[in-house]
């Protein structure tokens, strides 16, 4: 399925009903040390591959555009007319100046999201935390000032393909198939997960290494 600003904004109504596990969680380890080969598929998962010359066109894109030294003028141009920000990326930036200055409803919308506990590679557990729909250009433009500035980030991103771990976090999180163009930017210590539309937008923006190594439950 590929977005579109109704089903981004579709995306609000089903959020919170994925298709994750709603089971205990054993004592919760670290996936950090995983390598993604070890890591189980989720016999589950939809994944559809885009055509290599999408993905190459993508790649380009956000090595140039997600770059945190351009301002919001050159960034916009790879961002959809709205933004979904789940909790893995928002509790990292939303103590940023500004953010007060937002307004619920006209610049953006609370979303429920549900969050994956992980047991050696697996969803087992889904907990509820708070995401953000950015809608205006006031709230996409402190998202990017936000972004660049509490995640410190330096330098274009490695941009690639999501490992076994990545896809089974992303799977438990949607209430779609997993369609390509989506890749994980790779800054350092952070893994930035963007799923783009058929234009090429980033409509879909997340903060997945909270979630392996378990912050999210602190």
């Amino acid at each position: 399925m590929r977005y579109s600003i109704f089903t981004s904004i579709l995306f609000l109504v089903i959020f919170c009903s994925c298709k994750g596990p709603d089971v205990e969680s054993p004592s919760f380890v670290s996936n950090e040390s995983l390598e993604p080969a070890a890591v189980e598929p989720d016999p589950r998962i939809r994944y559809k591959e885009a055509s290599p010359e999408l993905n190459t066109r993508a790649i380009q894109l956000l090595e140039t555009k997600l770059n945190p030294a351009n301002d919001f003028d050159i960034a916009s141009q790879v961002f959809g007319e709205a933004i979904i920000c789940p909790a893995g990326l928002l509790e990292q930036i939303r103590n940023e100046d500004g953010y007060e200055s937002l307004s619920v409803g006209e610049d953006y919308a609370v979303i429920h999201g549900r969050i994956p506990v992980l047991h050696n590679g697996q969803v087992v557990k889904m907990i509820s935390l708070e995401g953000r729909f950015f809608s205006s250009e006031k709230a996409r433009r402190w998202f990017w000032q936000a972004f660049r500035s509490k995640l410190n980030l330096h330098g274009k991103p490695t941009v690639r393909k999501l490992n076994q771990l990545e896809k089974n976090i992303l799977w438990a999180m949607i209430a779609w198939g997993i369609d390509e163009p989506v890749f994980i930017c790779d800054w350092d210590n952070h893994k930035i997960l963007v799923d783009m539309s058929e234009d090429l937008k980033i409509v879909y923006i997340d903060e997945l290494q909270p979630y392996i190594n378990g912050d999210m439950l602190k």
